[in-house]
């Protein structure tokens, strides 16, 4: 089992050029993947996305690449062909139709804005996807590793907390005997009375009192949420993303929670269910960051 937190840096060093990559990880539903890259690396950006995506099936990852240590690198530079072509023709335009004087330099046309640019081939941002690659690959590594110790400490924290549910449980188990019989009996010392002026058959009676103490009896509910509990355990030791299913896990918990409470009409079991359900909320809040 994996959190979805982590960090990892690498650095790889090839012909001459050094990729430094940067991998930020937190929970998200989904794989949400945001890159940072240089200009001279933007257009490898497709595979860069589709080999993280391949480490990392859920959670909100943030890359930022640096080149030979700046976060861009202004490639080669070149004269704006068609940039400089125009301005020369709407100059000597203007030359015409407003009879100016003077000759057209170099002097003047170089202090014409966007007259150059840098470029960046094809065939360079191809030529680097190795490099670029083996700082993504060693970055996300370590960024795996990360996350597998953060997930060993959840772990440890889901255990915990499923083991006091567990022995919560038990003492609901313990009270539910006991607390139908005496429902039952406080109920017939109840209506005794009227029973006896009312004349109602006391078979049919002993019935309704059956019907009713299986009403509030939630041994059913505990049993379900005991399962629900040993479920949840095995998905955790299980291989791959299981956050989902814990998630789905837990929202049964919930439920079987929520009916043994309604079920509940004494202090001293609502005091236990109500620990319970805090038990399950803070399960529910710490399963958002699993893998």
């Amino acid at each position: 089992m994996k959190s979805m937190t982590g960090f990892g840096r690498a650095a790889v060093e090839r012909n001459g050029r050094t990729c430094t990559v940067e991998i930020r990880s937190v929970n998200h539903r989904y794989c949400e993947i945001s890159f940072r890259l240089p200009r001279a690396l933007q257009g490898l950006e497709p595979e860069g996305r589709h080999l993280l995506q391949e480490s990392f099936p859920r959670g909100a990852i943030s890359v930022t690449v640096l080149l030979d240590g700046r976060e861009d690198d202004q490639g080669t530079l070149v004269v704006n062909s068609p940039i400089a072509h125009r301005y020369i023709e709407l100059l000597r335009e203007l030359k015409r139709t407003q009879g100016l004087t003077g000759e057209l330099d170099i002097n003047t046309i170089a202090l014409l804005p966007d007259l150059f640019t840098y470029d960046y081939s094809e065939v360079e941002q191809k030529g680097l996807w190795p490099l670029l690659q083996a700082a993504l690959n060693q970055a996300a590594e370590r960024v795996n590793l990360n996350r597998g110790e953060e997930g060993k400490l959840l772990a440890q924290e889901f255990r915990k907390r499923v083991g006091h549910m567990e022995a919560l449980l038990g003492e609901l188990e313990g009270r539910a005997p006991a607390r139908a019989t005496g429902m039952k009996e406080r109920l017939r010392a109840r209506l005794g009375c009227l029973t006896a002026e009312t004349g109602v058959d006391p078979g049919r009676l002993a019935q309704e009192l059956a019907i009713l103490a299986d009403r509030i009896d939630y041994t059913e509910e505990c049993v379900r949420l005991k399962a629900h509990t040993q479920q949840f355990v095995d998905i955790m030791n299980s291989n791959g993303p299981v956050g989902r299913r814990l998630n789905f896990v837990v929202q049964e918990m919930g439920r079987e929670a929520n009916t043994i409470g309604s079920k509940a009409n004494d202090p001293e079991v609502s005091g236990i269910v109500v620990e319970l359900k805090e038990e399950i909320e803070k399960l529910r809040e710490q399963v958002q960051n699993v893998e």
